[in-house]
């Protein structure tokens, strides 16, 4: 236990030091941050420690990792105050939110889809598929980049920016619907239907889709929620 709590602390201290470099324009947006090797030696952590304060910063839409060229600065925006902002509402209320972002995105990514945007959910999707669910930040990660394909696939900027923002601020419940065992999973194979459902222009069957992928975790908090408030009374009386 004290190990694993070394090792947050020391990502929280890695995130707190690119997130203030960002800050202070020593590494400024669509600039290439240093390299791994030099994070690790410049910060005198292990390379584990620089790579998962890193997918954590890819995840919040700080940072973007482009395969062969490196990590770049995608925003100077500290997402600290919506974090906060959001610590005050619970899990219930953020699956809710998703669940109506999603059956809206459904339908007009069904309405509104182009080939081009098939061949990135669909690249995204097998990404998807392709991730080993147990590496929880590269999973997180591939998920989001699904989910946020198919927001693009609306082509309406607002309600892509606005999810994009909901999901950035809202890392910790993520993570959580991703880890918690008592939750149902949304599986690869309810995410391969919805993009179908998407791609053959079926309005209505993506949004029957999108809302049966967090519908039935609102059901499961429901009934954790009851089971809570039932054992209490039970204490009490």
């Amino acid at each position: 236990m004290i190990e694993q709590i070394q090792k947050r602390s020391l990502v929280d201290e890695v995130i707190h030091v690119i997130r203030q470099n960002i800050k202070n324009d020593i590494w400024k947006v669509d600039e290439k941050i240093p390299t791994e090797p030099e994070l690790v030696q410049g910060l005198g952590v292990g390379r584990n420690t620089i790579r998962e304060a890193i997918k954590i910063l890819e995840y919040l839409g700080v940072l973007e990792v482009k395969q062969g060229l490196g990590t770049f600065v995608r925003t100077k925006n500290d997402f600290s105050i919506v974090i906060n902002s959001i610590h005050h509402s619970d899990l219930y209320e953020h699956v809710e939110v998703r669940c109506l972002l999603e059956i809206e995105i459904a339908k007009l990514a069904a309405r509104h889809c182009t080939p081009e945007n098939m061949r990135d959910v669909i690249a995204c999707l097998e990404d998807r598929a392709a991730t080993n669910q147990q590496d929880v930040a590269n999973f997180m990660l591939s998920d989001k980049k699904l989910h946020l394909a198919i927001a693009k696939a609306t082509h309406n900027k607002a309600l892509q920016a606005t999810y994009e923002y909901f999901l950035n601020s809202s890392y910790q419940y993520t993570l959580e619907l991703v880890t918690n065992k008592n939750l149902p999973d949304p599986n690869q194979q309810i995410h391969t239907e919805l993009v179908q459902a998407i791609q053959h222009k079926s309005e209505s069957e993506a949004m029957r889709i999108a809302e049966s992928m967090l519908a039935p975790i609102l059901r499961s908090l429901d009934s954790i929620k009851a089971d809570f408030v039932q054992n209490h009374l039970d204490q009490i009386l």
